[in-house]
C-alpha cells in the first residue's frame, strides 16, 4: 500500500468511526477536515466494502455450518449401519457353592457358572435416519434449495388493508379531511 492509499484508508477509517457514532455528514466533514461531498463518496465506498465483507462472512459461516452438518450426517450413517448388525445377548447363570450330604458324609458342592450367547437380528434404529433427514433439510435451507415460502393474508389483515386504502383515498380526495 503506497502513501496515498494509506491516507485514503486512514481517512475512511475516521469517517466510518464518526458515521457509526451517528454523526451527520456535515459534522463528519468538519471533524475530518474534508468536504461533505468527500464524506458522501467515502461512505458510499465504505458501504460497498461492508456489503462485500458481509457476503464473505456469510459465505464463510455457511461453509462452516455445511461442514458441521456433513460430520453429523456421517456419524448418523455410521450409527445406522451399526444398528443393523445382529445384537449379541449373553446370559450368565451362577449357582452358589454349598454342602451336600452323600451317604451320610458332608461333601462341599462347588460354585458353578453357565454362560450362553445368542444373536438377534435388528431392523435398525430409525433415530439415525431421522438425524440424516434433519441434516439434509438443514443443508437445503442453508443453500436456499427449498421452495419459496408463501404467506396467506387472513380476514383481519385484509380488513386493515382496506382501512389503509380508504384513508389514502380520503386524503387524496380531500387533503383537509381529518378523522374524528
Amino acid at each position: 500500500m503506497n502513501r496515498a492509499e494509506f491516507a485514503v484508508h486512514a481517512r475512511r477509517h475516521r469517517v466510518a468511526s464518526f458515521y457509526l457514532q451517528g454523526k451527520f455528514q456535515s459534522d463528519i466533514a468538519q471533524l475530518v477536515g474534508i468536504s461533505q461531498q468527500q464524506v458522501s463518496h467515502d461512505l458510499k465506498a465504505l458501504h460497498t466494502l461492508w456489503l462485500q465483507e458481509m457476503v464473505q462472512d456469510l459465505d464463510a459461516r455457511k461453509s462452516v455450518e455445511l461442514k458441521r452438518l456433513d460430520r453429523i450426517e456421517v456419524a448418523a450413517w455410521e450409527g445406522w449401519e451399526r444398528s443393523l448388525q445382529p445384537r449379541e445377548i449373553t446370559l450368565t447363570e451362577a449357582t452358589e457353592g454349598g454342602e451336600t450330604t452323600v451317604e451320610g458324609v458332608r461333601v462341599p458342592r462347588p460354585a458353578t457358572r453357565k454362560a450362553s450367547m445368542r444373536k438377534e437380528g435388528q431392523a435398525g434404529d430409525p433415530r439415525f435416519l431421522q438425524t440424516v433427514q434433519k441434516c439434509v433439510e438443514r443443508r437445503c435451507a442453508i443453500l436456499g434449495l427449498n421452495a419459496p415460502t408463501t404467506f396467506h393474508v387472513d380476514d383481519e389483515m385484509s380488513g386493515l388493508s382496506q382501512v389503509l386504502k380508504d384513508l389514502n383515498a380520503l386524503s387524496r380526495s380531500d387533503p383537509a379531511a381529518t378523522l374524528n
